[in-house]
């Protein structure tokens, strides 16, 4: 058997998170149901490599897995984005361990909470609240890299690493923040106490569209990349 604890309703923990987190339970209780028969004959070193080639289910891809490293823009191609259209990738959404590199110029009348990206279960925003500042929201909750803001009518290098632990934001080769490890505090009424709450500040990162048609960026991209980094998913 195995368990999904929900003593913590409220810390910014996703349903793919979850999703992430159990699965490797979920493959072992298949192939033990299923092929308990050859358990004599399967070391744990075969069984995890057979993991790790196993797609989650035929057309399932919440763990949002990506095959190979994927260049979603042509090359120095500047792809305009005039705050009313899209542009749609090849690549819905990329998941943990990852690594999504782009460069970006915005407008010197940006639009505010842009998106920036849009994907099934999360977007990615410049211009958060009219601070230059880059966000995401998933799922009710929201997130903002609070020590940097883009400049207007300059390019930038952005690239922002992500896994089951945080996210970071890299700015021209520097990392700028880590979201990872935020503690606060809610009241428990029923022991009369403040008690602490561990947040998770992840992302797996929205890639399906470029802009939005109704409070999109502003601005112009260029060498959209993204691809799984070496990063441990699972400790």
């Amino acid at each position: 058997m195995f368990a999904v604890w929900n003593d913590r309703v409220g810390n910014g923990i996703s349903e793919q998170d979850v999703h992430i987190r159990v699965f490797p339970a979920m493959q072992l209780l298949s192939y033990k149901l299923w092929k308990d028969e050859n358990h004599n004959n399967m070391s744990y070193s075969s069984f995890e490599k057979l993991c790790k080639t196993t797609p989650e289910a035929p057309g399932v891809n919440i763990a949002a897995k990506v095959n190979a490293p994927m260049n979603l823009t042509e090359y120095n191609k500047e792809i305009r984005l005039d705050g009313k259209n899209k542009i749609t990738t090849a690549v819905k959404e990329i998941g943990y361990p990852y690594s999504v590199e782009f460069n970006i110029c915005a407008d010197q009348d940006p639009m505010i909470d842009a998106v920036l990206f849009k994907g099934p279960h999360s977007v990615f925003v410049a211009n958060w609240h009219n601070t230059g500042k880059f966000a995401f929201t998933r799922e009710g909750y929201e997130m903002v890299f609070h020590n940097f803001s883009l400049k207007l009518g300059e390019w930038t290098k952005v690239k922002v690493e992500g896994n089951k632990d945080g996210t970071s934001l890299y700015i021209n080769g520097e990392l700028k923040e880590r979201l990872e490890g935020k503690i606060g505090q809610v009241y428990n009424k029923k022991a009369e106490r403040l008690d602490k709450i561990w947040y998770r500040e992840t992302l797996i990162f929205p890639l399906e569209q470029l802009g939005d048609t109704e409070q999109g960026f502003k601005g112009s991209i260029r060498n959209l990349r993204c691809e799984h980094t070496n990063m441990k998913i699972y400790e």
